[in-house]
Order: C-alpha cells, then structure tokens, then sequence
C-alpha cells in the first residue's frame, strides 16, 4: 500500500514539474526619471510544453498609474522556447515616492505567474557652490587659489561648516 502511494505522489510530482518549467523574470528593482516616468520589461518563456496565454499585463499597486492588461482569451499559444515580453511603462504619481507594481501572466491550463517590481524615485545630486573664502567655504582649500564661485566636490567638513549654528556663550554661574 506505501509503495502506491508514493508511486502515486511521484507521478503527480512528474506531472506537474513540466508546467511548473516556464520560466517568469521581472526586474525587483528599477529607478524612475527625474519626472517620476520608468519602464522597464518583464519576459515569460515557455519550457518543455507550449503555453496557452489567457491574459497578461502590469498593475500599478502603490504610487504608480493603474496599469494594462491584454487580453488572449486561451488562443495565443507559446511553443516550448518561444517569449513572451511586456514593456511595462507607467509613472511614479509622487516622483518624490517609491512605488510598487504587480507584473503577471495568467496561462490557461496551468498556472499563473506574478512578481512585484518597486519604483525607486530618481536621485539625482545638486552640488553645492562653495566660495574660497567665508564660512560657507570647504575649510580643506580655504585660502588656496582657484576659481572663486565654482562647483566643487563637497567634503562632509565643508557641509558641516556651512550649516553650523553661532555658538552661545555658556550661562553665568
């Protein structure tokens, strides 16, 4: 009676294993423009047996557009090694916010597939425009000859230098 069963579990584990084969890749991670527009694709490819699309698409789930479908009501069919790629190409509502999207494929016969890809906001740098002299002046080349309002590479001295608060004078005793 065990050697039924397991003959049995084994059959259904064989069985299932050449649907399970496709294979569904989406991006964890992407960075949106300045703007807050991204894109980016998501690939889905059929192994071992052809597969039969029922629909697939994206959906916006934080922060971002609401999302497309398509629609292949069971009749389009991936033959084994054959693709299937989606450009996804949405925007971040709140450019200042990440987001979050729901990739997906739903197959006919067999299962669905789905993965979250989050929209990282831009971050784009703004140099600091630090002068040779005066308090907002990089005390590392303070005094040295150079260019007198031009962009340089900010240091972490030059930074707490400029946002630094006047001293107070300690309370008489």
């Amino acid at each position: 009676m065990k050697v039924a069963h397991v003959a049995f579990i084994l059959l259904l584990l064989g069985a299932s294993s050449s649907a399970e084969a496709h294979t569904f890749e989406a991006p964890d991670t992407v960075t949106a423009l300045a703007g807050g527009a991204f894109q980016y694709t998501w690939v889905f490819t059929a192994v071992g047996v052809t597969a039969k699309v029922g629909a697939a698409g994206w959906t916006g789930i934080i922060n971002t557009t609401p999302g497309v479908m398509s629609e292949g009501r069971c009749t389009y069919l991936i033959p084994p090694g054959g693709q299937l790629q989606f450009i996804v190409s949405g925007s971040l509502i709140n450019p200042a916010l990440a987001g979050k999207t729901q990739n997906w494929i739903d197959e006919c016969e067999n299962f669905s597939y789905l993965k979250y890809t989050v929209i990282l906001p831009s971050r784009r740098r703004v140099p600091i425009p630090l002068h040779d002299e005066g308090a907002g002046a990089d005390p590392d080349r303070r005094g040295q000859s150079g260019q007198p309002s031009a962009t340089r590479p900010t240091s972490w001295g030059a930074v707490k230098a400029r946002f630094r608060a006047p001293r107070m004078a300690p309370f008489p005793s």
